[in-house]
């Protein structure tokens, strides 16, 4: 099985606000909203939705296709995912800048995240699925450009590959028509307590209505662990124990880990506890790339078969 990655290709910006930004921002008076918030620690690093699930597949050694679209100031991250073994012969390659995304973490763990899209924007062309992608290998459609990303789920389909949809931080540009319409195009949909919430009230669909579409829904609850809702039943995974120091990327990092397992043939309860250990790996770094595996996770890997 072969893997496929559209999503977003970044360099982030990632600070700390010494605060909490629910002391700071007050629902009452949104329409008055003007705040500012002092971010220490500030560092640029390479990123991306796509960027950190590769990451991650390249520490557990399972390569994949890059499909995204990247700038010309790309270079250093394309040395960077042939460093990781990555496939980077799809990548396209445009005139303009890559995009960047300013994270900023509260002492709380929330986030607030300022994107700006560079080559990904209104006018990025149409996507074309590579020409080696059959029948049974993965997709998956992280957050990049809406329209492509349902160009991808389309052709994804047509194809008979195995579609995971990753809406992430980019549910609300969506229609409630666009969403409904993804739910017969997919094998899985990925998403966070917060995403899973806006899914339903966007698209107008119950979680019901949604598990009954959708073969398989991954929904993942930070230090809560994550839910696998599949085949009529609802599974629940602890998280790993892990000394958090940033959570920034930490979902991607459960998306490489699941991608890896079921890549490995580990089948889903297997694929699901790896990503959730190299989601701790990643949380106890200080950036969404860059983390190593400590003993007892490697430990923990190889029970699940993993060298």
């Amino acid at each position: 099985m072969k893997l496929f990655l559209l999503g977003s290709l970044a360099f982030d910006e990632i600070g700390q606000f010494k605060g909490r930004f629910r002391d700071v921002i007050k629902p009452e008076m949104m329409d008055k909203l003007t705040v500012s918030f002092p971010v220490e620690e500030n560092q640029r690093h390479f990123g991306g939705c796509a960027g950190n699930v590769a990451y991650g597949l390249g520490l557990l050694k399972v390569p994949a296709y890059l499909c995204s679209r990247i700038g010309e100031d790309s270079g250093s991250y394309e040395r960077a995912f042939r460093e990781w073994g990555m496939n980077v012969d799809f990548l396209d390659r445009a005139q303009g800048p890559t995009a960047t995304a300013v994270v900023t973490t509260d002492l709380d763990g929330a986030q607030i995240t300022r994107f700006s899209t560079g080559v990904i924007g209104e006018d990025a062309p149409s996507f074309q699925i590579p020409g080696l992608a059959a029948a049974e290998d993965l997709l998956l459609t992280g957050p990049e450009n809406p329209k492509r990303m349902l160009e991808a789920l389309e052709q994804g389909h047509t194809r008979g590959l195995r579609v995971f949809f990753d809406p992430g931080q980019l549910i609300h540009t969506f229609k409630p028509q666009e969403l409904q319409g993804t739910l017969e195009k997919i094998a899985a949909l990925l998403v966070n307590e917060y995403e899973w919430a806006l899914f339903q009230s966007i698209s107008g669909l119950s979680e019901a209505e949604i598990f009954q579409k959708v073969p398989l829904v991954w929904i993942t609850k930070a230090a809560d662990g994550v839910s696998l809702v599949g085949g009529g039943k609802i599974q629940s995974f602890p998280a790993f124990s892990a000394e958090v120091v940033d959570p920034t990327g930490g979902g991607d990092a459960f998306r490489a880990g699941l991608l890896a397992g079921l890549a490995k043939g580990l089948g889903l309860e297997k694929a699901t506890q790896t990503g959730i250990i190299l989601a701790a790996a990643c949380c106890e770094h200080a950036f969404a790339q860059g983390y190593t595996l400590k003993d007892p996770q490697v430990a923990a890997l190889r029970t699940l078969g993993f060298e």
